[in-house]
Parts: structure tokens; sequence; C-alpha cells
């Protein structure tokens, strides 16, 4: 067990040390975590912090040793201190702190003082010196935190497999993915371990793992909780998102940690007030019929059981007072194909290069590029990203990014096709870390008061939240430096250096493929795109304005960690599962909205009828001779590894426009209330 101290968990001048009286240690179910149930167990003192502690513990520590939840567990007796000084506190001063004594635990690309951030990196490792204001306001409220999560490496994932520290495993079962690229969190949350737990969403990490681990995704508006301490997979799209019991406890957890004091923070927005339908007669739309792909390997079983869990969605909005209107999603779907697709996968590369460039990962990666080049077998990284099992996304591929021009400038022709071959290519990056140097000596920055940006210049080590800050304000005359001596780097040098990542050791083979794709774009490119998604914005945007809300599935099918591994485990990479599971996640932070991710119903399958439905239609000629196999393949796997009939959950997201978080919360927690679903398991088993 790692005995990292949680640093950063409130000190207060009351604490006197004392050790709690010994208490029998209490059976936490998972129901009496969330918010409301804590507090009312403390307030009659039938439960203390280090009772609690004590409860979760064999539970915590399993979870690290073998179910790859924590990258980062602090040890029982580093807990139980830190419960001991909440316990130490005046009753005044714990009435004072809403969190006084609610465990949490918090992504592994988000700081915390004194506590390693790996990003899922080990090679990346380094500890910062200060605490992400965002988790500092949560712990001066008075939450306990246990640990740091795993997550998809870069946060560049939608499944929850792509980490060197084990998969997450799923709590409905653990042989299917957990979801990414906050896999950890939401498993932690979903398993019952914590109250709550911190994610990151750029692309899709906060609402993904809620949906295949059955707990609530709270990702707010751009810009509204700071993301200083957060290792960025595209800044300026970069959230800090909730894990929750509930869309009641969620809220209440998001407007803490947008409380959060921090002095300089340039992607910080000021809130803004903006008019907010009725509860009653709101407008909503869902994606048209064709846009609902429901196959997986589950075959038709599963494909009819989330068809009708999405119907029974739709019956329920309307049942709290939606009104269902039509629109057009195609123009979403264009914006969600260029957030990786386009020349702005670029960002991620931006936000990591300090750290790509360095140390003898990055010159060893171009050298054997080079050698391979003259060897006539470099990898295309313009193609890599495109591959799929789909015919007409490889079909695509080879007509480039050229079509998002013409997509943008009113075209129609070949829409669908270039959407989905984008899609395969970005929905991989799905939230964010920032990138840093070398590891820094606590000394090496002196903390701010509010717990955000050191006050004064730092070495690289600092964190890249830190490093971004500093440079934006020019602090060192050598970091400016550096930016021109790069500019006066030659293009083709630039892109041969992006490129060359593919052979990075130090990453991943698919988080390789993912960042060498920024080699393939030029400046004029950036622009071009730009340009082009101004007018899809446009045109999105203006479809947005016939509704008040979005109801999507969070996730259109479960996979395997078997199936992931064996798409991705190919040369080059595919990851055409992931791009699905980001069909409905991928256009949200581009389009300036906000998003709740709830549980909505279960999803039977019964394997071994699934493969003879199969078998049968496949006689028929009713599915492709690969379609079938695939569900052959699963029943196989899950007759080998256990039960054959699974339960699954099925999630929806709401999302609304910036600045409406409230009120899509009260949305969110009507349909939640209306499901009678709880998190995890047992809230959805024992309904």
């Amino acid at each position: 067990m790692l005995e990292h101290a949680p640093i950063g968990i409130a000190q207060h001048p009351a604490a006197n040390g004392k050790r709690a009286p010994p208490m029998q240690n209490p059976d936490i179910k998972q129901q009496q975590l969330g918010l409301q149930a804590l507090r009312a167990a403390y307030s009659s003192q039938n439960l203390s912090p280090s009772a609690l502690v004590r409860a979760l513990y064999p539970s915590l520590a399993s979870a690290q040793s073998s179910k790859s939840i924590f990258i980062r567990l602090f040890g029982l007796g580093e807990l139980l201190d830190a419960a001991q000084r909440l316990e130490a506190m005046p009753q005044e001063q714990r009435s004072s702190l809403p969190l006084w004594g609610v465990p949490f635990a918090v992504k592994d690309n988000v700081d915390v003082a004194g506590c390693p951030t790996t990003a899922a990196c080990p090679a990346f490792s380094n500890t910062p010196t200060t605490t992400a204001p965002a988790v500092k306001a949560l712990l001066d409220a008075g939450a306990l935190l246990v640990g740091k999560t795993n997550m998809d490496q870069f946060a560049a994932g939608l499944v929850g497999t792509r980490s060197p520290y084990g998969v997450p495993a799923n709590p409905f079962d653990s042989r299917f993915v957990p979801g990414g690229s906050s896999s950890g969190s939401g498993a932690a949350v979903g398993w019952g371990l914590v109250s709550f737990a911190v994610g990151t969403d750029t692309a899709g990490s906060g609402r993904v793992p809620a949906g295949l681990c059955g707990c609530v995704g709270m990702k707010g508006t751009l810009g509204s909780v700071s993301t200083v301490g957060v290792v960025p997979a595209c800044a300026s799209l970069d959230c800090l998102t909730v894990f929750a019991q509930s869309v009641q406890d969620g809220a209440e957890l998001m407007q803490i940690m947008r409380s959060a004091s921090v002095s300089m923070d340039v992607w910080r927005r000021v809130p803004q007030q903006v008019p907010c339908p009725p509860l009653q007669g709101f407008r909503f739309a869902v994606p048209c019929p064709s846009l609902l792909e429901w196959s997986s390997p589950g075959g038709q079983q599963a494909a009819l059981a989330s068809a009708e869990q999405f119907q029974a969605a739709i019956s329920r909005m309307k049942g709290i007072g939606g009104v269902q209107v039509d629109m057009n999603f195609e123009p979403l779907m264009d914006v969600a194909s260029m957030l990786y697709g386009a020349s702005f996968v670029a960002e991620r590369y931006s936000g990591l290069r300090a750290f790509l460039e360095s140390g003898s990962g990055g010159s060893e990666a171009l050298a054997h590029a080079k050698k391979r080049k003259l060897q006539g077998s470099l990898v295309d990284t313009s193609t890599a990203a495109s591959h799929s099992d789909d015919a007409s996304d490889s079909e695509v591929a080879a007509e480039g990014v050229g079509l998002i021009a013409s997509r943008a400038n009113g075209s129609s022709s070949s829409s669908r096709l270039h959407r989905n071959a984008m899609q395969t290519s970005s929905s991989e990056a799905s939230d964010a870390d920032l990138e840093r140097g070398t590891p820094c000596s606590p000394s090496a920055a002196t903390p701010s008061n509010d717990g955000g940006v050191p006050d004064g210049p730092s070495c690289l080590a600092a964190s890249v939240g830190q490093q971004q800050q500093q440079q934006v304000q020019g602090s060192t005359a050598a970091a400016g430096e550096e930016q021109v001596q790069k500019r006066r780097r030659k293009p083709e040098e630039e892109l041969e250096k992006q490129q060359a990542l593919v052979y990075d050791s130090r990453l991943l083979p698919v988080t390789s493929h993912i960042l060498a794709g920024a080699g393939t774009f030029t400046a004029a490119d950036v622009y071009d795109h730009l340009a082009a998604f101004a007018r899809l914005r446009a045109a999105a945007v203006s479809e947005l304005q016939r509704v008040d809300c979005l109801l999507v599935p969070t996730a259109l099918a479960h996979y395997t960690v078997q199936e992931i591994a064996a798409e991705e485990s190919a040369t080059p990479p595919r990851w055409a599962s992931n791009a699905k599971l980001g069909r409905f996640t991928n256009f949200v932070n581009l389009l300036d909205m906000c998003g709740v991710a709830v549980p909505s119903g279960l999803v039977m399958l019964d394997a071994v009828a699934a493969a003879e439905e199969a078998e049968a239609a496949l006689q028929a000629g009713q599915v492709s001779a690969a379609d079938a196999a695939a569900v052959r393949e699963r029943t196989f796997h899950l007759a080998q590894t256990g039960a054959t009939r699974v339960a699954l959950p099925f999630g929806v997201t709401i999302l609304a426009g910036a600045w409406k978080d409230e009120w899509l919360a009260c949305v969110a927690q009507k349909m939640q209330e209306a499901s009678g679903l709880g998190c995890g398991p047992d809230g959805h088993l024992r309904v």
C-alpha cells in the first residue's frame, strides 16, 4: 500500500490531535454514502469519520489491489489521522463544513499537493506542491480524500482500458469496460467506495463512465470550474466534473467547486445570467433513428433492449413536463467530427509538448522514426487513426479532412461517411491532462494563498497548470526565449517530431498514435479548420435554438475488456468502438453546453440466446458473418469467464446551453427520481 499522506486536508487551529474512542466498524451500505445520509448518521452520532474509514478501508484496499481503481491509495493510518483531525473540531466548526467527513477520490490528472500526478503515465509522474483550487475547495469544506483514481493515459479514451495500472473493474461486471477516461472515478462511485469522485471531461469522460458504471456524472458549463492544476487534453475545452450518488449531491458538489478562489486562470469565465425555461412545457429533442446505432457484439438482443430503455427514457422525460420536438442532429455530428479529426488535435500535443519532447524518450522515438523512414516503413499517422471495422469508414479515410470544409460550405455529399471516419479518429481524447516537465522539489515553488498557482516563478517541474499560467504571464525570460526558438524550427522538423510519437516507448501504443495525429496538419490547416468550425457551429447553434435541452443515450453500447483489447492491439491500433462511445459526447464542449448523465434503466442480456439469434439471422441473410462472429466470440468469452446472463446499466444524458446548470440539474433530478434508480448495482438491482 502506498503511504502518500493526504496533504491538503484542512488543518484547523481547533484540531488537537486527540483520537476518538474506538468504535465497532459499521456495515456501510452504498446508499448510506450519499451526502444527506452521511450527515444524518454523523449528526445522530451513530457514525464518525474514523469509523467510516475503518469500515471502508478493506474495500478500498481491495479496489487498488484487485480492481485497479486507484493509482494511489492513502494508508489506513493516514486516513485515520485525517479523520481524527476532523473529529477534533468544535461542533460549531463541524456544522459550518458542508462536506465534513465525506470520503472522496480524485482522478490522477488533477493535482493534490504532496501526491504524485501520473496521468496514468509513469514516466510523466511528478509531485506538485499545490492542490488544484477546485479540489482544495472540497477539502476546505471538510471532505476526506482517500486517494487518486486510475484513468485512460493522458485522458485519451472513452473505454477506460488504456492504463498501465490495469483496467478499473466495472461494478456491474468486471468483464465489461468501465468507460473513460475517468474510469477509476466512475468505478469508485459505482462500487460504493466513496461518496463522490472528481473527474475531467473534454469529449465525454465525465459522462460515459457514469453511464457504464451506473452513477451520476455532472459536467458543468465550460469555464465555470477552474481547471488550474489539471493536466489538459485540450485546455480550451477541459472541464472538471463530479461523479456522485445522485443529481442532488452532484449539483451541491459542483457548486462548491465553482466557489474556488483562483488568482489567475485564463480559462475561467464570469458566470452569465441566462433565461431558463419553465420546468413544465420545456422542449427537448432526441437523435434521429439513423444515429441511434445500437448494434454491438451483444447482438440483436442488446440492441432491442437498449432501444426499449431509451424509449422509456423519452416517455419519462415527457412525464416530468417535457415536450418532444424535432431537431436536426446532423450539424452537431459535423461539429463533433472536428474535435479530434481535424487540426484541433494539435492542442492535445501542445499541452504535453514539454514532456513529449523532453528526455531520452522523445529523442529515441525520433531516431527510430528516421531509421524506419529510411527503410520505407514509417507508419502513416494520417490514416492510422481512421481504421475501422466498417468499410465505409475506411473508404472515406482517404478523402481526408478536406471534406470538413466542403461540409461547412454547405455541401451535403459524403457528410455521413465523413463524419463516421472523423469520429473514428476523434472520440479517443475524452478528457484531459496537463503537461509537466521534470519533477520539482517542494521548495522549488511557493504555494499561493488560494492553493492555485505559485506566487513566483518555479522550474519547469511545476504542474502544467502552473506552467501555463507562468507562460501566459511571461513570468520568465527563459520561457519566452524557448517559445521563440520553437517558432524558428522548420515546420517539417516539427511535423516529423510529432509523427515520431508512434515510437515513443513511454506511451501506450494507442495513446502515441492519437497524439501523433498532430503531425499530419500544418498551421494553415488550423486556420482552415477554424473557419470551417465557425460555419458548422453556427449551423448547430441555429438548430439548438429550437429546443431547451437534448436527451441522448450516454453510451450506445457496452463492450467487454477483451473486445477493446483485441481491437486496439492491432498494428496500427484501431478504435472504432471507442469512437462509437463518443457519438453523443464529442460536440458538447465545442458547442458550450452543460450536461448531466443519469441512470435510466437496466439492459438484461443472455449471451447464449444472443448467439443463437445471431446464427439464425446469419442464415436468413439478416446480419453479416463478421457481426455474427462477434456475437459468438463474446458468448464464448463470457461462458469461459463466468455467467452468460448479465445485467448492465443504461444511462441517458441531458444537455442544455451554457449557464443553465441549475435548471438542468432540476430536470435531471426529476428524471432520476422518476426512474427510481440509485447508484451502482445495489441502486439498480434493488428496484
